[in-house]
């Protein structure tokens, strides 16, 4: 049986760079179930996350810091979230950039999506700038974002603020003066063939989850398609899947635009 799990996650409509792993980072692309927990989250809480904690500190703490406030997110925010979240992790950057946050005491946020079945948090700190997904076995995914990247997420922290004073002042300098583009809604697969099970990888016994990025243009039809989690002998089918798929596009102010999408393909062999 060959179960096909569809989250689209990675949604930006400006054209993006190829995937690159950068030197300093040494944890991969995060599992699909972690990837989908964003996006299939049905709330998600926001932390603002101060100093280090220390012995005897009575504000509660997180991830070694101290909780400055917690907020329950909007539908819209945690759906703009998803989006920037899953595009850093899956593209990250390891250039030089000569931007740096006005305010580095509210750089730190946690944002915890939860579902019924899992809750992955979201470590992002602005100032460095990183973002680190954590699941409930550990540390799962860690990506670094361009200026363009890095400017859509302090405006993710200045939406969700809590106090007007310590966040919604903050801003990169100098200004980036692209802007990071949205979609209002997501690709939606309307001919998603289920995919063949190898032959061989049925008689090994190999089964699992490949992790397939595709580039779904206004046509619906894939552009470019690449392996992101890779199982090696079922990856030729998954990818040959992906591609002859069809999807109602991504729509960005209500016109088609062409984004990538994080497409997990699931191969059980019961």
């Amino acid at each position: 049986m060959v179960a096909v799990l569809l989250s689209l996650l990675l949604i930006a409509a400006r054209p993006l760079p190829p995937p690159v792993h950068a030197a300093h980072s040494s944890v991969g692309v995060p599992m699909p179930d972690v990837l989908h927990t964003l996006d299939a989250a049905d709330s998600v809480i926001v932390y603002a996350l101060g100093e280090k904690s220390r012995p005897g500190d009575v504000r509660p703490e997180m991830y070694g810091r101290q909780v400055l406030g917690v907020g329950r997110a909007t539908p819209e925010w945690q759906f703009h979230a998803g989006q920037i979240l899953s595009d850093v992790l899956l593209y990250e950057d390891s250039g030089f950039s000569n931007h740096h946050l006005s305010d580095i005491t509210r750089s730190r946020y946690a944002f915890q999506f939860v579902t019924p079945r899992d809750t992955v948090t979201a470590l992002m700190m602005l100032a460095e700038p990183c973002v680190e997904i954590w699941d409930r076995a550990g540390l799962a995914g860690r990506g670094y974002p361009d200026p363009v990247r890095w400017s859509a997420l302090v405006s993710l922290a200045r939406e969700a603020a809590f106090d007007a004073a310590g966040v919604r002042t903050l801003a990169l300098e100098p200004a980036v003066e692209e802007e990071y583009t949205f979609v209002d809604s997501m690709p939606r697969l309307t001919d998603g063939r289920v995919p063949e099970y190898p032959v061989g990888a049925r008689k090994d016994n190999v089964e699992g989850t490949v992790l397939v990025q595709a580039r779904v243009g206004t046509d619906g039809r894939v552009l470019q398609a690449r392996i992101m989690h890779s199982i090696p002998q079922l990856d030729g089918a998954a990818m040959d899947a992906v591609s002859r798929w069809r999807f109602r596009p991504a729509l960005s102010r209500g016109k088609p635009v062409a984004c990538w999408v994080a497409v997990p393909v699931t191969f059980g062999l019961h």
